[in-house]
């Protein structure tokens, strides 16, 4: 089946609200098999933010029902409007009770966290954050675990060794965010 001359559906084949819409494509010349498409919020992009400050990640700890296990995490949600900035900003507020100016923001660039199965886009953004910034509660209590910060060095070695220690983060939006910060040169290059 040559997937570029697939007829893209309108309908979605089921929803959950606004969360999720799965369609199925179809391909003219076979009409018994599809091609299923996975679109987060009706395709508005999503949005993650990597917090730094100083030699640390801010990550949130919340549980991920679909692996069943927690999961390390830089602060990220669905987007609710085009302005991508804002939606950064009301997430990372949401998550980790950090307050950023839309314009203190600096762009990573988009990510497709699964290409072959979601039709979803991240924008990437990060945060530097003063030293001196208060130890911060998340607002959305009901979604996050916890809020802390982890050293850079910590997060790139289990990345380095796949470990299973806890703040591995096995998220791959956490690891692009990380690998475009550090050669953004917003990270040190710790134990590289």
């Amino acid at each position: 089946m040559d997937h570029r001359n697939l007829q893209k559906s309108e309908v979605p084949e089921w929803t959950h609200g606004d969360w999720v819409q799965i369609y199925v494509d179809r391909d003219p010349q076979d009409h018994e098999n599809g091609f299923a498409r996975i679109v987060e919020n009706w395709g508005i992009p999503g949005v993650a933010v990597i917090p730094i400050r100083g030699r640390s990640i801010g990550m949130v700890q919340l549980y991920r029902p679909p692996i069943t296990r927690s999961m390390l995490e830089i602060p990220r949600g669905m987007g609710h409007s085009e302005d991508l900035r804002a939606e950064a900003v009301r997430e990372l507020q949401e998550e980790t009770g950090l307050k950023i100016a839309p314009d203190a923001l600096i762009d990573l660039g988009a990510v497709f966290p699964n290409g072959g199965l979601l039709a979803t886009q991240i924008r990437l953004f990060a945060a530097v954050v003063p030293d001196t910034e208060a130890p911060t509660t998340p607002e959305d209590v009901n979604e996050i675990d916890q809020f802390l910060w982890v050293p850079v060095e910590d997060l790139l070695g289990t990345i380095r060794e796949s470990s299973n220690d806890p703040h591995c983060t096995r998220d791959a939006i956490t690891d692009v965010a990380l690998l475009r910060a550090l050669l953004a040169g917003l990270l040190p290059a710790v134990g590289l």
